[in-house]
């Protein structure tokens, strides 16, 4: 049996930033205590100083954020990003190097692995976004068990599912 939603709101959700780990949890979550003597945190030490926590779908999860190569209003030179992940930009300035996942703006998603827990969701007006599975879904994401969630990914437009069982959002294509 799918496991039901961890949470309806961000405020349902905390940053759990320590020696030991950078994450996103449940309120009620139990955080394993953390041993570690570390000069910095978790999020610090892996460039995610700064990162916020949101409800994405049901699910605890770093908020999205704006991703892109500005323009900024700092005098900060852009960071270079490791690989597979890219700029983000808050309040005015350049932000943590963040997964695509997390990004509001990013590039598509089409053919690529969005990583465990998450799927490409299509647009046929172009383009993919990497979206969350909802717990509910298990390891089967549809329209259909995806449906309560839908405004997230598909705004105004219906969500059906693709050949490949993907789900894709029916927007001018």
């Amino acid at each position: 049996m799918p496991a039901m939603a961890e949470c309806v709101l961000d405020s349902d959700c905390m940053l759990v930033d320590n020696c030991c780990e950078c994450d996103s949890k449940p309120l009620d979550a139990v955080v394993t205590p953390c041993d570690g003597n570390c000069l910095q945190s978790t999020c610090d030490a892996e460039g995610l100083s700064g990162v916020k926590v949101a409800c994405r779908l049901g699910v605890c999860e770093f908020a999205a954020v704006n991703c892109g190569v500005g323009p900024v209003g700092c005098n900060e030179i852009m960071p270079s990003c490791p690989p597979g992940t890219q700029n983000s930009v808050q309040e005015d300035c350049w932000g943590p190097c963040m997964l695509p996942r997390y990004c509001l703006i990013a590039e598509s998603c089409i053919g690529k692995d969005c990583g465990e827990g998450w799927v490409c969701v299509w647009h046929n007006a172009g383009g993919g976004e990497c979206v969350r599975v909802p717990l509910e879904c298990g390891a089967v994401p549809t329209c259909t068990c995806m449906a309560p969630y839908a405004k997230e990914f598909c705004p105004v437009v219906p969500c059906v599912d693709g050949e490949m069982g993907q789900p894709i959002c029916q927007d001018d294509g």
